[in-house]
């Protein structure tokens, strides 16, 4: 029986966003974190962290314009790093303490380390972005930063929208697709 194009697609992605993932758990992993607790966090999150759809995106978008996926692997572990920083938040927000049966770091460390911790995802990521953008001759550069603030930027509003929507009593599915 062939194998079913979901299937395909995310061994793809999976194999596409290797490099990147395992990049920027190293990089993480390295980071000078006092508090024992934060570092549990971390390797928790580390452990169960297996985002393959931004990374493997970015690396096909690259490739659809011609690039080398194997040459941008610091701004493919950036922005998976900046997604990170989201999820954490996110379910802080959602007040999740589990997904897929895991703990979260809200749910098993509280909101006060997830807060530090997707914070640090989001410091990293950006930081590593912006190293990643230097490599771009000027204009480009400024556009990929531009981009990379309007994205973030969306995001939030994004969640600051879903926040309103909840405490709404009538919500529209038109709104909700919105978000």
């Amino acid at each position: 029986m062939p194998k079913k194009l979901g299937h395909i697609v995310v061994a793809e992605l999976k194999k596409r966003s290797k490099k990147a993932l395992d990049f920027a758990k190293k990089i993480l992993s390295e980071e000078q974190i006092d508090d024992p607790i934060l570092r549990r966090a971390l390797n928790h999150y580390l452990k169960h962290w297996n985002d393959f759809t931004h990374p493997g995106l970015f690396s096909i978008a690259c490739e659809a314009v011609g690039g080398n996926p194997d040459n941008v692997i610091p701004a493919q572990a950036a922005i998976t790093m900046i997604a990170a920083a989201f999820d954490i938040h996110d379910d802080i927000i959602d007040k999740s303490k589990t997904k897929h049966k895991i703990p979260t770091v809200y749910g098993k460390f509280g909101a006060e380390r997830a807060l530090l911790l997707g914070d640090a995802f989001l410091i990293e990521g950006i930081k590593l972005f912006i190293e990643s953008a230097k490599t771009l001759p000027e204009e480009k550069q400024k556009k990929a930063l531009e981009t990379l603030k309007q994205l973030i930027f969306e995001v939030g509003n994004a969640h600051s929208k879903e926040i309103s929507l909840k405490e709404r009593k009538s919500k529209a599915p038109k709104e909700y697709m919105q978000v």
